[in-house]
């Protein structure tokens, strides 16, 4: 009637004695350091014990990867060992990592340890562990976006950041092509993807449109910033006033002559182009 609780009980003490025994080995502790994109120390501790894997994560800080320093320390449970001895392997690990190293993006790289503790009584082998330390690099900063060159021929090229204004003339009517050139940086990309909303390129008629800049890293991490252009309309009654004349004798068949008056500063300019947006100054007087 009373085997069933006594094989119970032995089964339970069985574990306990088990989970005691392992409970003994020694552990590792890992104390990490790295320094972040933005110059701060990043640093913390790990505990590893037998036959356990725990994650080192990290955020890259650097084109080439992180470097990431550590100190290893064998731990003894028991106190019966005040300075357990701290194995490392190589092979299996890569060489160089016995005290940090340079991780690239990505992972994790495992790194696989061995700690051995004293015997507890005299004659007993001594205890030892395997620890294994899994570090990933992970990259989850956007690339920055310094500056955007805006440019629509013929006038100079206007560098804006977010927030800012290109301002443009429409002398002709139909708007101005404006394209656009960003400058951005990223730690782990060297080449990041950058859209613009309205696309580069495009037509922009007068009065204001707000353009968004969006650069993306190979991670999928993104940044914006927002610009405006705007498009001054030079037509009304104070606009200057352009007279094409006859096909000009040089160059293409469809250049033609304009002379261009403007009626504010009495300027008169005398120019040639296939497209009045896009002419050539000859020469200007009163």
């Amino acid at each position: 009637m009373h085997t069933r609780p006594r094989i119970l009980g032995a089964c339970l003490l069985a574990l306990l004695l088990c989970g005691a025994a392992l409970a003994q080995n020694p552990d590792l502790q890992v104390d990490w350091e790295y320094t972040d994109s933005g110059g701060n120390l990043v640093s913390g501790t790990i505990t590893i014990s037998d036959g356990a894997t725990e994650p080192l994560v990290v955020e890259q800080s650097e084109l080439g990867g992180t470097t990431v320093t550590w100190v290893l320390t064998g731990v003894d449970p028991t106190g019966n060992d005040l300075f357990p001895d701290v194995g490392y392997a190589v092979p299996p690990n890569p060489a160089g990592f016995r005290n940090g190293g340079l991780f690239n993006l990505g992972g994790p790289v495992s790194l696989e340890y061995t700690v051995t503790a004293d015997p507890l009584n005299p004659g007993d082998p001594a205890r030892v562990s395997t620890c294994t330390l899994a570090v990933t690099v992970e990259d989850t900063t956007g690339p920055a976006i310094a500056s955007v060159d805006c440019e629509s021929v013929p006038d100079p090229i206007i560098t804006v950041t977010d927030g800012d204004i290109a301002a443009f003339d429409d002398s002709v009517g139909g708007g101005r092509v404006v394209d656009f050139t960003a400058s951005v940086t990223d730690l782990c990309d060297a080449n990041p993807t950058v859209t613009y909303n309205p696309a580069s390129g495009s037509t922009f008629t007068v009065g204001d449109t707000t353009v968004t800049a969006t650069a993306t890293d190979a991670s999928g991490n993104s940044s914006q910033i927002q610009f405006t252009i705007r498009i001054n309309s030079l037509t009304g009654p104070n606009a200057p006033i352009m007279v094409p004349e006859p096909p000009y004798s040089e160059g293409t068949d469809n250049e033609v002559g304009w002379t261009i008056t403007d009626p504010s500063t009495e300027f008169t300019e005398a120019q040639v182009s296939d497209d009045p947006t896009f002419a050539t100054v000859l020469e200007t007087y009163r």
